[in-house]
């Protein structure tokens, strides 16, 4: 579970408790509702406790005397259902001057930046500042639909894990991640060397299956930015069979 939170475009870091201490945010017509933004985090928290996870690591950013809201929020395994040894994260941005709706992405791999860029691997949740918006009831739904989704993903895992590969598959799986452009080039070497000549720290990278070779790709990919890493992290996960559908 990995997430980041890049703010480059004027906005400032708030903890939680800062958040609180905004004003509130004022109403612009008829039917705008506008969500103070302790609110929206303080109702992610719940329901991820609700669902069984364990908050471990926040992190704000707010814009334009405090309108705009970007945000991570990193969860563990505390009962619910996530990937093993794995945890939730979750990304947030809201706007209470009617630029850009409430939306919420979860996945194990997170991105939020303040140039408006936020990826997941599924939308918890969208919803305009509008009357009738129940945000406790929306994000409960969305995050199940997310945990479905980690019930579908650990399955993938348990399938790759039991498919043993020969170094000659292994060299061709290889070939193909690259050649469709789903990792950069310059980390051909670093790829080839966690799948084939592990070090004995590398056990993840040792067992001669496709999920060793899915681990020496994700190892690899640490070393990229955010945001390519999460590219390739995402279309390494439809080579490998490892993105569910999040509709």
């Amino acid at each position: 579970m990995d997430s980041k939170l890049v703010l480059h475009r004027g906005a400032v870091r708030m903890t939680r408790a800062e958040l609180a201490q905004l004003p509130a945010p004022a109403v612009l017509g008829p039917i705008h509702r506008p969500v103070p933004h302790i609110e929206l985090v303080e109702a992610i928290a719940l329901s991820a406790e609700d669902a069984g996870l364990r908050l471990t690591r926040e992190e704000y950013g707010v814009q334009h005397g405090g309108a705009l809201l970007f945000g991570t929020m990193d969860f563990e395994n505390g009962g619910g259902l996530t990937l093993p040894g794995h945890g939730v994260a979750m990304g947030l941005r809201a706007s209470n001057a009617q630029q850009f709706a409430i939306t919420v992405v979860a996945g194990q791999r997170v991105f939020v930046c303040d140039n408006l860029v936020l990826s997941g691997d599924l939308i918890a949740l969208r919803r305009k500042h509008t009357s009738g918006l129940n945000l406790r009831t929306e994000i409960d739904a969305g995050l199940e639909r997310y945990l479905q989704h980690v019930r579908i993903l650990v399955d993938g895992i348990a399938a790759l894990q039991g498919q043993a590969i020969a170094d000659t598959e292994a060299k061709a799986l290889v070939y193909d991640a690259f050649a469709a452009g789903a990792v950069p080039v310059r980390l051909f070497d670093d790829v080839h060397g966690n799948y084939f000549k592990p070090t004995p720290e590398m056990t993840d990278c040792q067992p001669r299956t496709k999920y060793g070779l899915h681990n020496a790709f994700t190892r690899a990919i640490k070393a990229l930015a955010p945001a390519p890493a999460f590219e390739a992290t995402t279309e390494l996960g439809r080579l490998f069979g490892l993105r569910a559908s999040t509709n």
